[in-house]
């Protein structure tokens, strides 16, 4: 498949895999190189380039990775779509700026600036970047300071709340005793015995009280933000009954 891709990001792929197969993060580099080739291409680029650009990286990431007997985890088709899916955010904003607006690169050349090339947070903001071409949006109108407005906004991280840190201590409590996905857990024999000698199955009432825990937490929160966004509304009615007089 690697063959279908040009030849600027095909010589990449080398550095590509050998960063992904050492753990390391290759997927920011991977997302910006993309997105520079085809906002600088001056022939059609096939759709499917995020798809190739992966697949050819990943495959060749397992051959180095099996070589250097540290073989990678199996990727679920769920896993590898969702990775195509955020590479592919790079050929539309590639493809925005080639016809509409060219002022993205330079709200892409930000956003790596901003998040250091962590390829999480370079998703954030390619996204929130993204969303501001939403039909009916005329693309040439968007302005480069909108751009960066909302990649800063993107990398706003709220403080996590009570319930958020018990739904994640749920999920690993989970994710501990009966594994994930196809993977088990490693402890599953131990856990197994700790069944069989207390019947009354203390690891699921462990994952019943977090999981209480959890929704308790959730209700305060959601019960706080429907009396802000009352007061909110209150405050906006009152502000305009002001103007009517």
């Amino acid at each position: 498949m690697s063959n279908s891709l040009p030849s600027a990001l095909f010589a990449n792929i080398d550095r590509y895999a050998y960063a992904y197969a050492r753990g390391k993060d290759a997927f920011a580099d991977m997302f910006l190189d993309t997105f520079a080739y085809v906002q600088s291409a001056n022939v059609t680029v096939s759709e499917t380039i995020a798809r190739d650009l992966y697949v050819a990286t990943r495959t060749k990431a397992e051959l180095i990775a099996v070589a250097a007997d540290k073989p990678l985890k199996e990727q679920s088709d769920k896993s590898r779509n969702s990775q195509v899916s955020k590479l592919h955010n790079a050929y539309l904003l590639g493809e925005l700026a080639r016809e509409h607006n060219a002022a993205i690169s330079d709200a892409m050349d930000a956003a790596a600036r901003k998040t250091a090339r962590g390829y999480t947070k370079l998703i954030k903001c390619a996204t929130a970047v993204k969303s501001l071409f939403v039909n009916p949006v005329d693309p040439a109108s968007v302005t480069l300071e909108e751009m960066i407005w909302a990649i800063d906004n993107a990398l706003i991280e709220a403080p996590e709340t009570a319930a958020t840190a018990v739904r994640k201590q749920h999920a690993a409590w989970l994710k501990l005793v009966e594994g994930k996905g196809e993977e088990p857990s490693p402890f599953a024999g131990d856990f197994a015995r700790l069944r069989a000698a207390y019947p009354a199955d203390w690891m699921n009432s462990v994952a019943e009280n977090l999981d209480a825990i959890a929704r308790f937490f959730e209700a305060e929160d959601a019960e706080k933000e429907a009396l802000a966004k009352a007061a909110k509304a209150a405050a906006l009615a009152a502000e305009a009954a002001k103007k009517a007089k």
